[in-house]
């Protein structure tokens, strides 16, 4: 459309220049109706449980198989992964919503996990790496980084717990 604007770049802090073209299309293009070129990127932000129930599910598969992260799911044989994936969206859905549907004990669970496991150290690192790129592979926006960002400080929290314990 004519008097639409370019792409849109601004310059980074620490070098280089920041393509915010996304953003762009996401707040300002929709009430102007003026089509955005720009690096197309596909993936939306979490937006509700289906979101959560997929995000869990892949993450859960690629754990699964991991080598470092498969010892500690193998508990899920006995628990049956289909019952366990709600309880760990409802934990999500939680944290990212603020809905009140998880009843369990996260620390409690992830304390004899560890025991169990020793998930501490480069389990729990590896066990962010695999969330972090799920995240990443699947969503983009506000949500998506408060997930990422609240596994890491779920980790840390974890990780001082843990230390404390022993």
């Amino acid at each position: 459309m004519e008097g639409c604007p370019p792409p849109i770049l601004c310059g980074a802090r620490y070098g280089g220049e920041i393509d915010i073209s996304a953003a762009y299309r996401r707040v300002v293009a929709p009430v102007l109706s003026c089509p955005v070129t720009g690096p197309a990127d596909h993936r939306r932000d979490i937006a509700g449980r289906a979101d959560i129930d997929h995000l869990v599910r892949a993450f859960y598969e690629r754990a699964l198989v991991d080598p470092v992260l498969a010892p500690a799911f193998e508990t899920l044989a006995v628990i049956g992964l289909d019952a366990h994936l709600p309880v760990v969206a409802d934990f999500w859905e939680q944290i990212l919503f603020r809905t009140a549907r998880y009843q369990g004990a996260f620390a409690g669970v992830h304390e004899a996990l560890n025991r169990q496991h020793g998930l501490a150290g480069a389990t729990l690192a590896r066990w962010l790496q695999v969330w972090r790129a799920t995240v990443d592979e699947l969503f983009a926006g506000p949500d998506a980084d408060r997930a990422k960002s609240k596994a890491v400080a779920m980790a840390a929290a974890l990780e001082r717990g843990w230390r404390r314990g022993t």
